[in-house]
């Protein structure tokens, strides 16, 4: 686990953020309230309400969903951002993408459709904590 600085004001707070390293598996679902690099694999779902750094070598098998999120690596399920997603240039992403803002760099692929803007915002699900009967169907 990592920290930054961040400045507020007048006075400096330390903001979380958690490390899935290279060479860590989950398999269940992953709840945050602050940021998360993911640099190893999940297979469930991703639910965090900061933003999200997918590493060239990290994957998740599942759905996301963040406030923002910046992908490198591979994603197969659906994504739900609610402001801004970026596709850097090694993302792999196979499932369909809502998000208020999209960013995608030359290279990254991606298979699925994409909904943006205010619709988008208006049929995405508000960040919610999935229940433990979806975590059972994941681990099925």
């Amino acid at each position: 686990m990592g920290r930054k600085q961040k400045r507020t004001g007048n006075s400096i707070m330390a903001a979380q953020v958690n490390l899935i390293a290279q060479g860590t598996e989950i398999h269940g679902n992953v709840h945050a309230k602050s940021e998360v690099r993911i640099e190893g694999y999940i297979k469930g779902h991703v639910v965090v309400e900061g933003k999200v750094v997918l590493a060239p070598e990290g994957v998740i098998e599942g759905e996301l969903h963040a406030t923002q999120a910046d992908i490198g690596g591979k994603v197969l399920g659906e994504i739900v951002i609610r402001e801004r997603l970026v596709m850097k240039s090694t993302a792999h992403i196979e499932g369909d993408v809502r998000t208020e803002k999209l960013i995608i760099e030359e290279g990254a692929v991606f298979i699925g459709q994409c909904l943006m803007g205010e619709r988008a915002q208006e049929e995405a699900p508000r960040l919610q904590k999935v229940t433990s009967k979806d975590e059972q169907k994941v681990r099925a």
